[in-house]
């Protein structure tokens, strides 16, 4: 599967003179440190500098302008050790822009002599800057060399369990349970389940999330459906919440998926796999949120798709039956979702559907809902006036 994370101030020229500018946010280590990833260095040091240029030409502060664009800022960066990567990167001050990049002061402040972990991309030409892909807040002391990507997570696991056990402040806890919890380890986890006892919920929720994600212990999954299904009762699509962070208000549904981040399907082959265990909270999504169809497509009826189970065809083939003019004719008046929606039944029935491009799939639409009927009609899971 083809991936790329945009590294870089991207400029769209626009009719105006405004432009638009796109911020990259400080990527979940899971993704930084994929894998398959082969270019990534991870490097420990200090920023020796923090830099901001105002361009000559620019319009005074204070004018009435639209300039959503930031001024170009940068950092430098002094190379304490190299964790992954070339070694010859030690001791080396390497220049970044930040102006582009989400950083994410919350964790480390972005100050002279402040200390920190960077992973990062080497450019493939010497007249580019390096991009920074995560910050991880860092101990000055010599960390040990990893050999590829999973090792280096493993090593970042303990740094921050390590500051987790020493933090005494719930804000600061949750943050750093935040970023560890994709990558925490089943080594690392006993550290975490002190704060199952948290009194605020959000805290609690960021150590349920890493121990599910860290262990797969039915117990903890189980304690994300449940939560998830109460969440479901109290919480509308509109509200919002403030995690830890006072008056940082936002979705709260978008809160709650930062928590539990294994929610998210459709990123990597692997994490479809382990999201198959939470299929009991896709299908809560999908019947709780009914009356409105984007969310309920978003939340319930795609990761159902991804990860649902023998259980869920039925579900996906009515949906897939619904009315296309009626209220769900957003999503099942475009056709990739459609094909979604086969692909995704034809995934569980196994063997699957011959994965047709759009366009063709447009064309060979009805030969696919004849197999998925017949194979559903076989195995008894809908009778022959279902979708009638």
């Amino acid at each position: 599967m083809t991936r790329s994370v945009l590294s870089l101030a991207v400029t769209l020229l626009l009719a105006s003179p405004a432009a638009a500018f796109i911020r990259v946010s400080n990527q979940p280590l899971d993704r930084s440190l994929y894998p398959r990833y082969k270019d990534r260095a991870v490097i420990a040091g200090t920023i020796t500098e923090v830099r901001v240029e105002r361009p000559e030409d620019a319009a005074p502060r204070g004018r009435p302008v639209i300039d959503p664009v930031p001024d170009p800022s940068f950092i430098k960066f002094h190379v304490d050790t190299v964790i992954l990567g070339d070694k010859a990167l030690k001791d080396a001050a390497i220049e970044f822009r930040t102006d582009s990049f989400d950083w994410p002061a919350e964790l480390v402040p972005q100050v002279k002599d402040g200390y920190c972990i960077l992973v990062i991309r080497l450019p493939g030409r010497p007249e580019k800057l390096p991009s920074i892909y995560s910050v991880v807040p860092a101990r000055r002391h010599e960390y040990p060399s990893a050999s590829g990507n999973e090792e280096a997570q493993r090593i970042l696991s303990r740094e921050l369990v390590e500051q987790i056990k020493q933090e005494n402040s719930p804000q600061r806890q949750w943050h750093l349970l935040l970023q560890v919890g994709p990558i925490l380890t089943a080594a690392d986890a006993p550290a975490v389940v002190p704060l199952l006892d948290a009194k605020n919920i959000w805290l609690k929720r960021a150590a349920v999330g890493g121990l599910a994600r860290a262990t797969r212990d039915p117990k903890y999954v189980q304690m994300v459906i449940t939560d998830v299904r109460e969440f479901l009762k109290t919480t509308k699509l509109g509200d919002e919440a403030e995690g830890l962070d006072p008056g940082a208000r936002r979705s709260a549904y978008y809160l709650l998926l930062n928590h539990y981040f294994f929610l998210r399907t459709g990123w990597s082959e692997e994490g479809n796999a382990e999201s198959a265990a939470y299929a009991e909270a896709f299908r809560l999504f999908a019947r709780s949120l009914d009356k409105n169809e984007s969310a309920q497509w978003l939340y319930g009826i795609k990761p159902l798709c991804i990860a649902g189970t023998k259980d869920d065809l039925k579900l996906l083939y009515d949906y897939y039956c619904s009315d296309r003019l009626g209220p769900r004719r957003r999503i099942l008046g475009n056709p990739s979702y459609r094909q979604a929606l086969l692909m995704g039944i034809s995934r569980i029935l196994n063997p699957r559907l011959s994965n047709w491009m759009q366009k063709d799939f447009i064309e060979k639409e009805d030969e696919q809902h004849r197999q998925v009927r017949e194979a559903l009609l076989k195995l008894g899971v809908i009778q022959d006036a279902d979708d009638d």
